[in-house]
């Protein structure tokens, strides 16, 4: 009879929370910005014209979070590109994309990378930018 009993009332476990790590999303939201910059170029390179396969940050990513996920800090770029200018230490990009968006483009940019930001970039803020890229390749 007891056995019966415990046939009959199956015990419900807890399910356990998926614990997402930091990494992971910023991995996702790196991912997304670099697609959503090709994507804003029509799949081309800003440099060359070919086509676009990533995208490379004017200022940095270290030298400002502010910036990191900015539509006006990415640039579409080609592997030869991307490559030539981070193995060769190569500015000549810089001085492309610099020449094509303008000074005033420039100066916004130099601006926002001098604000401080003096924030922890937790998971909601991550999740918060994976939702605004996600929006913004549905558009």
């Amino acid at each position: 009879m007891i056995v019966e009993q415990r046939k009959k009332t199956k015990v419900k476990k807890k399910k356990k929370k998926k614990v997402v790590k930091l990494s992971t999303l910023r991995n996702k939201a790196d991912k997304l910005f670099y697609k959503l910059i090709v994507a804003l170029n029509n799949g081309k390179c800003e440099v060359c014209n070919k086509k676009a396969v990533t995208a490379h940050h004017f200022v940095p990513k270290s030298l400002s979070s502010l910036l990191r996920y900015d539509v006006r800090n990415g640039i579409a770029i080609c592997l030869k590109e991307h490559f030539s200018h981070h193995k060769k230490a190569d500015p000549e990009i810089h001085w492309k994309v610099f020449k094509k968006r303008g000074a005033k483009w420039g100066d916004e940019l130099i601006k926002i990378r001098h604000q401080k930001n003096q924030k922890y970039l937790g998971k909601e803020y991550y999740r918060s930018v994976i939702k605004r890229l996600e929006e913004s390749l549905d558009k």
